[in-house]
């Protein structure tokens, strides 16, 4: 089983994982700072995006390499980290797979930026809870339309697979993940299945 990377947020508690696959997790110091491509203005809250991925992008490698030399990797982030793993992977091919799991793919300029920018990792799996677009914030209301037009970008340049799963945004992260992990194993080059 391929090792997988998980972009941890002190919110996350206790998530499990119900896969064989290896799991490491890199806790990321200032969400809206660290994970978000470019600035933007806040969408909900008052705290704007900083614009620093490429910056933090810089200390996944790192740790990547750290804890699993020499080794393909699976990317996976939840939330604005499932925005950032998609970025990570138009900058680097040092990732196998990437998970979007809720991503905030509804982040202003993405999308133009994925279509100009491919992904460098042979598989991708996106996944969204049936209720997260029945948001009362207009934005976020737009994100399974989002995820859907992300995935015909995607099409276009790696095997991707976009699942809907039970749930709103906070719904169930360890199992959604998991079966994320799954998916995509079935998905790798070589896979048995």
């Amino acid at each position: 089983m391929i090792p997988c990377i998980y972009l941890s947020d002190d919110r996350d508690g206790d998530i499990s994982f119900h896969v064989p696959n290896p799991i490491y997790s890199i806790p990321v110091p200032d969400w809206n700072r660290d994970l978000s491509p470019w600035p933007m203005k806040a969408v909900f809250g008052k705290e704007d995006f900083g614009g620093e991925a490429e910056a933090f992008l810089s200390e996944v490698l790192k740790e990547t390499d750290r804890l699993c030399p020499d080794q393909p990797v699976i990317l996976a982030g939840y939330s604005l980290a499932g925005l950032f793993a998609l970025y990570a992977c138009t900058k680097t091919d040092r990732f196998a797979g990437c998970i979007s799991a809720s991503g905030s793919l509804w982040f202003e300029g993405f999308r133009d930026y994925l279509r100009a920018h491919p992904v460098h990792c042979d598989s991708a799996v996106l996944s969204l809870g049936r209720k997260e677009a029945k948001s009362r914030n207009p934005i976020l209301s737009t994100i399974q339309t989002c995820t859907e037009e992300t995935e015909r970008i995607l099409s276009e340049q790696c095997s991707v697979k976009f699942i809907l799963q039970e749930g709103g945004h906070f719904a169930d992260i360890g199992a959604r993940i998991s079966e994320d992990i799954l998916c995509l194993d079935d998905m790798m080059p070589g896979s048995a299945n």
